[in-house]
């Protein structure tokens, strides 16, 4: 750059007429480095939101998975004392099969239906005659 100017200084002219020519690719230059970095900017905001995003979807899983299993916990809770408590009635039903035939076939089936489904058995529930 000193160069330049002194060769125009040397050359008698004044308004430096070989320093255009250098500015102009410097200020390309400096445009195409704004624009890189502009676009990098952006970019690296988008990465950032996404990663606070990221952040919060994982703390949300967390928290369902923690219901999910609380209420997993509690549905088999209820599927035992149910159990329980249709095991008393189908036995009581049996001893007076006389008088509750019917009560008593549906109380098996509800039993055996709730059992299946417990086990893991994939078989459809049967119905009471």
């Amino acid at each position: 750059m000193r160069r330049l100017v002194e060769n125009d200084y040397i050359a008698g002219e004044k308004e430096f007429k070989g320093l255009y020519q250098p500015l102009m690719k410097l200020s390309d230059h400096v445009n195409l480095e704004i624009g890189r970095y502009s676009y990098y900017s952006i970019n690296e905001q988008k990465v950032s939101d996404l990663e606070k995003k990221n952040q919060t979807l994982q703390e949300d899983l967390k928290q369902a998975t923690k219901e999910l299993n609380n209420a997993k916990q509690s549905v088999s809770s209820v599927q035992t004392e149910l159990i329980a408590v249709l095991s008393i009635f189908a036995a009581n039903g049996t001893a007076h099969r006389s008088r509750t035939d019917t009560a008593a076939k549906f109380l098996l089936t509800a039993f055996e239906n709730l059992a299946a489904s417990t086990s893991g058995s994939e078989s459809p529930p049967k119905l009471a005659a």
